[in-house]
């Protein structure tokens, strides 16, 4: 099976629309103030359309912002309304450093979001296949996520229940009739996660009574402290 990870970035043509859209704005302010400025700050609103342009789009977008910028700000130098290569060596090497300086973080950003990404595809793809029924909750035993084969199992979908109290989803009984729920405390804490048991039964959201075991593990963060708890039922026959 060919497995496929969207990057979450926005299409090409919208980032060069916006772009551009950016870079004109510049120049059209600057143009509106240009008899309050004269020749001062020639370069900062273009590089108001860089930081746009990077934070948007990416590499090429912020770049062309940049040179776009460098180029349309030589017309506000003087002399003013001709257009120059030359004259305000220093606010051109600013110009150049602070959008060089904004391209470099921005694209950090953009390649750390895209890990992240895909990090939380693939452990939807691992989490999607395991054939437990696996339910993540919060540190207040409210649901964050439910696998495939949990929604299958309860019915229900990890949007329709997300922040839902686990005992809301969830009824546990150890008798036949499925008449009771188990013991889930409301907070999760250290030390009082509810124990792993021997089969129970559970009750989906259309009455089926499912016989199963569950086992329950603490969800925690690099401190140590308890964020929440990963709870995996494992089917032990069809139906009872």
């Amino acid at each position: 099976m060919r497995v496929e990870f969207k990057d979450g970035e926005r299409p090409v043509g919208r980032q060069m629309l916006v772009t551009s859209a950016c870079v004109l704005l510049a120049l059209a302010a600057r143009i509106i103030l240009d008899q309050h400025l004269g020749n001062q700050l020639p370069f900062a609103f273009f590089l108001g359309a860089v930081v746009i342009s990077a934070w948007y789009g990416r590499l090429p977008q912020s770049v062309l912002a940049a040179m776009a910028g460098y180029l349309m700000a030589g017309f506000f130098i003087e002399p003013e309304h001709v257009f120059t290569l030359r004259n305000n060596f220093a606010g051109r090497a600013a110009f150049v450093m602070n959008s060089a300086i904004v391209i470099i973080l921005s694209e950090l950003m953009h390649h750390a979001r895209s890990r992240a990404r895909r990090l939380a595809d693939e452990l939807q793809i691992v989490l999607s296949s395991i054939n437990d029924a696996v339910v993540v909750t919060d540190n207040q035993c409210k649901i964050v996520y439910l696998n495939k084969m949990a929604e299958q199992m309860t019915g229900r979908k990890t949007s329709e229940v997300k922040g839902t109290p686990l005992t809301d989803i969830l009824q546990f009984s150890n008798d036949r009739r499925g008449t009771t729920e188990g013991e889930i405390k409301p907070v999760v804490k250290e030390n009082e996660l509810p124990s792993n048991s021997e089969p129970v039964i559970l009750l989906s959201r259309q009455r089926q009574v499912i016989q199963i075991h569950k086992s329950v593990s603490p969800l925690k963060d690099e401190s140590g402290a308890v964020r929440g708890m990963v709870l995996v039922l494992c089917r032990t026959i069809n139906k009872v």
